[in-house]
């Protein structure tokens, strides 16, 4: 829940224990969790005769689709510092892994998740070839089960009082986190909250036409999906993007369109600074794999390298990088093996619809593929 309340997700974000005494790098909490996991299986494997080494093993995270870019590149280098190979590892979101598990079901169940910390909602059409096609972008919040611990750990503290429950948490945090799992009357799906008999019942008023399925052990419909997912990763046909992405460019002056405070020069050029270059918009449905091309030149001489500001917006149709609602996502730096007196362009492809999105650059006058670096966190 922490990745995803806190907006400005960096890699030396702090973690609070429960009496709010000790922290710790979040960094380390999550790669110490992913680690133990890991060769808890391998260890497993091990005694059943099975020596399976980390690269032999394709390795899928699941994390909920609500999340931000920067909160799923959070986890992944987690995930890469516990051991897991770059290559061997894909990102999978936990309403889509649930969808895909329910599709293997008799009964076809499908479309919507509610978590451990949050409610992840989404709609699929299962297409003519059998994959899913998202027919809304994931929407949702941190109105899973841990709010509903909050509020009742709210309710215990009235009754025995704070100073008590803080004895608690300080002399025997174990008793605590006993308390806190002993609530919880339910079995985890998508992270935790379907099998709860007040969610099954507000559901079921809500929807009272509708037919509501819940599997057999729900709580593992995610991992279940997870591997089926990481044997097919294509099984998402096409997904609704969340928000809108882009690029920081420029262009020519134009008086009477661009806002003056926009205006620079450059290398003796007029021109118009900040604008954001659409590479896809929010709520557009996207093929998976679909690769968006966008050209770039360097503004100035003997250049060795070149960033790459991709910005998210919330907005439908962004004008500026600079308005409101737009954030700076990362900057990816393209390295030059020489540098050149003349304008250089750079040919740089976006592929979108995936769980992640990755971009390949190629120099348009030498065509050399070109090195791109990541930074998100």
């Amino acid at each position: 829940m922490n990745l995803h309340n806190n907006k400005n997700i960096t890699r030396g974000m702090m973690l609070e224990d429960i009496t709010g005494t000790k922290r710790l790098p979040a960094f380390d909490v999550f790669k110490l969790s992913i680690q133990y996991l890991v060769n808890h299986l391998l260890e497993t494997l091990k005694t059943r005769g099975n020596v399976v080494r980390h690269n032999e093993v394709q390795w899928v995270l699941t994390v909920p689709a609500i999340w931000t870019d920067r909160a799923k590149k959070f986890m992944r280098s987690c995930a890469e510092a516990a051991g897991i190979p770059s290559n061997n590892l894909i990102l999978a979101l936990e309403p889509e892994t649930a969808s895909i598990f329910c599709q293997y079901l008799s009964t076809g169940c499908s479309d919507s998740a509610i978590g451990g910390g949050t409610a992840d909602i989404t709609v699929h059409r299962k297409a003519a070839n059998g994959k899913l096609k998202e027919k809304h972008r994931a929407m949702g919040n941190n109105c899973g089960g841990t709010s509903i611990d909050k509020r009742f750990l709210e309710l215990f503290e009235e009754i025995i009082g704070e100073t008590t429950m803080n004895s608690l948490k300080k002399e025997s945090p174990l008793a605590y986190l006993d308390l806190v799992i002993k609530e919880v009357k339910h079995v985890l799906m998508v992270g935790g909250f379907s099998e709860c008999q007040l969610m099954q019942s507000a559901v079921r008023k809500a929807f009272p036409d509708q037919r509501i399925i819940i599997p057999d052990e729900a709580g593992l419909s995610v991992l279940k999906g997870a591997v089926l997912f990481g044997h097919k990763p294509d099984y998402i046909q096409s997904r609704v993007m969340r928000c809108s992405y882009g690029v920081k460019t420029n262009v020519a002056w134009n008086e009477k369109k661009y806002d003056r405070k926009h205006y620079v020069v450059m290398e003796g050029e007029e021109r118009c600074d900040n604008i954001f270059s659409l590479i896809v918009g929010k709520d557009e449905s996207v093929e998976a794999g679909m690769i968006v091309k966008k050209s770039f030149f360097t503004p100035y001489k003997h250049q060795d390298k070149m960033d790459i500001m991709v910005y998210v917006s919330e907005e439908t149709t962004p004008g500026y990088v600079d308005d409101d609602r737009c954030f700076l996502l990362c900057t990816p730096t393209i390295t030059f093996s020489e540098t050149c007196e003349e304008r250089r362009w750079v040919d740089v492809e976006f592929v979108l619809g995936n769980t992640e999105i990755d971009l390949k650059a190629h120099d348009k006058n030498s065509g050399e593929a070109i090195s791109a670096k990541f930074n998100l966190i």
